[in-house]
């Protein structure tokens, strides 16, 4: 099971400023504006340190893989079964500058970034832990 603490990951004053301005970010329609991607911790300190984020699935796909709250679940038991120091990005996906695109993948439509992500579009970075089957305590 995933458990998201919430408590902001590494915090920069970048990160800082941008969620200190979004109060209830993820309630009411707010939720509607919001993309997340689940990454290793150590990916999301060296985004810090470049001022971006990227992902190898850029350079492999063209894209980095997104999620919407509903499909958390799904992607974290899928593809980060087990893997410890994860971090989930909140995204605003109004604030992104790269195109993305809502893509059908096996029925369903998944956000895809064609391009770098900017700090600023990232809402919130949320430590991941594993406790179990199922992911708890999501934003």
């Amino acid at each position: 099971m995933v458990r998201i603490i919430p408590t902001i990951l590494l915090q920069s004053p970048q990160l800082q400023s941008n969620y200190n301005a979004v109060p209830s970010i993820l309630i009411g329609r707010d939720r509607d504006f919001m993309i997340y991607h689940i990454t290793l911790k150590q990916q999301y300190q060296e985004a810090l340190k470049a001022g971006f984020y990227t992902h190898g699935s850029l350079e492999s796909e063209g894209f980095i893989h997104f999620s919407n709250r509903e499909q958390l679940v799904e992607t974290a038991n899928r593809f980060f079964q087990g893997v410890e120091d994860l971090v989930l990005l909140v995204v605003d996906h109004h604030k992104v500058s790269a195109e993305l695109k809502f893509e059908d993948v096996n029925g369903q439509s998944f956000p895809h970034l064609y391009g770098r992500l900017e700090l600023e579009a990232i809402i919130k970075a949320l430590p991941l832990n594993w406790a179990g089957g199922a992911l708890e305590g999501l934003p």
